[in-house]
């Protein structure tokens, strides 16, 4: 609730009539406050308060109507008519009163005033106090004479805060010295402090204060669920579904997501160890050296530009291919596209995986990105999922492509070259596709990936020190 201030000796008339329920109401002069309270007609019968919040020119708007004498809710009530000419004055309205007990009384507060106590002068030989008095205590707090806070609670004794006051008194390990706290260090295991760093030991794990403000453990091992299988030491990423995959510094949000090391192989869909600070999975390290994310590593299995001697393109801005995955393969990290278009400012692209044959499966993942500027002859557009998606053997999938704001041109082979899927343009035709699946994945290099990511720095030569304020 604002408090307003009124205006001394304002009062006017009004330039018109107004009816019972206008909230507008212009005038002959308009006053120098632009909120507050009025009373139309007070000597008269039809008297009337009214709130106004704005004025405009030599109107008062945003008017309530019809408030009542007494009390301090500001509703509207029942406004009145009232002729032109009828006098309006800023007097007499208790309002501008009530307001202020309701705010020092608690029932309403301002928001944002600020409300002081004492004159402004300096310090002297007398306390300030602002006293909370009851039957049996008379509690105290203000500004001393030595002008310091102070607070009491008896109405004898006074504490001051600086020095840790307001009855706090030390104990459990904790002791309180002119306003500073100390902790008892614990000998084996607890809360302790050294080189004026604050550790809590736990479980064997001792949890740490870094430099920046942020808690961590040393032993730092979380236990995560993976989105596939995982092999000990692989570095790793959490996804948006929350689960655990491995990493690669060719993606962008693969490589900003990175978040440890597997401390353990894990079984896809089930829960095991993952290192966030401290991993001791490694091979081959050099003691003192920086390592980074790797690009990772694909292995070509379907590529049907490789079988494809003829063919012409279709153009939309969406269509899909249906294809089969190969014996033994359990992952698709990315696909490919043969295709072209006539944009000079490039345009959007969308990939996305269904399960099964045609678009109306379950979505497995999609990969968003763009291209700038025209691309006159067929090329071979290739993105890696940011995760690699799990898939089963010799099975069905199907990869869309849409774009935005651009007709694109998909080659396709209308001889049926692919027996192990087809378009949505006709069964026996074929979009010309690559399918990609892991070959080396989750690995680090002393030399940055194409998306350069820092993970920590080599301890010994299977250890590695986690970078964890990156």
């Amino acid at each position: 609730m604002a408090i307003y201030e009124p205006q001394s000796f304002y009062e006017s008339t009004l330039a018109v009539a107004i009816a019972a329920g206008d909230t507008t109401i212009q005038v002959t002069t308009a006053p120098t406050m632009t909120e507050g309270f009025m009373v139309l007609e007070a000597n008269t019968s039809n008297r009337e308060i009214i709130k106004f919040t704005g004025v405009s020119g030599t109107n008062l708007t945003g008017c309530v109507r019809g408030l009542a004498s007494y009390g301090s809710d500001q509703s509207a009530g029942t406004g009145k008519a009232h002729a032109a000419g009828i006098d309006i004055a800023m007097r007499n309205v208790h309002y501008y009163e009530s307001q202020y007990y309701l705010a020092f009384t608690g029932t309403s507060a301002t928001g944002y005033n600020d409300f002081r106590l004492g004159d402004g002068a300096a310090v002297s030989s007398s306390d300030r106090y602002w006293y909370v008095q009851t039957s049996s205590v008379s509690a105290f707090w203000g500004l001393s004479s030595s002008g310091q806070m102070v607070v009491s609670e008896d109405g004898a004794t006074s504490y001051v805060i600086s020095a840790g006051g307001s009855g706090v008194t030390a104990g459990d390990g904790i002791d309180i010295t002119g306003g500073a706290v100390s902790v008892d260090s614990l000998s084996t295991s607890g809360l302790r402090i050294s080189a004026s760093q604050l550790a809590v030991d736990h479980d064997g794990d001792t949890i740490k204060l870094s430099a920046s403000g942020s808690l961590y453990s040393s032993a730092s091992k979380m236990n995560l669920l993976a989105g596939m299988d995982l092999t000990a030491g692989q570095a790793l990423q959490i996804s948006a579904d929350g689960n655990t995959y491995p990493t690669d510094a060719r993606n962008s949000t693969s490589t900003a997501n990175f978040i440890g090391f597997a401390a353990e192989a894990i079984t896809a869909d089930e829960t095991g160890a993952v290192s966030v600070l401290f991993n001791t999975d490694q091979t081959g390290l050099t003691v003192g050296d920086v390592y980074y994310l790797a690009d990772g590593t694909e292995t070509l299995v379907l590529d049907l530009g490789e079988i494809s001697t003829t063919g012409h393109s279709t153009a939309s801005s969406g269509h899909w291919m249906s294809f089969t995955t190969a014996a033994g393969q359990t992952d698709i990290s990315g696909m490919g596209a043969y295709m072209v278009w006539n944009s000079s400012g490039g345009t959007n692209f969308t990939f996305t995986l269904y399960e099964g044959a045609g678009n109306a499966g379950a979505v497995l993942a999609t990969k968003t990105f763009s291209y700038t500027g025209t691309i006159s002859t067929y090329y071979w557009i290739e993105k890696a999922f940011d995760i690699p998606v799990p898939v089963s053997e010799l099975t069905q999938y199907t990869l869309e492509i849409k774009s935005t704001g651009i007709i694109i041109s998909w080659r396709m082979n209308d001889n049926n070259i692919y027996a192990g899927g087809g378009s949505d343009i006709d069964p026996t035709y074929d979009f010309l596709i690559k399918s990609y699946k892991v070959n080396s994945y989750g690995t680090i290099d002393t030399s940055a990936g194409t998306n350069s990511k820092k993970v920590g720095i080599a301890t010994s030569a299977t250890s590695i020190l986690i970078k964890n304020d990156n």
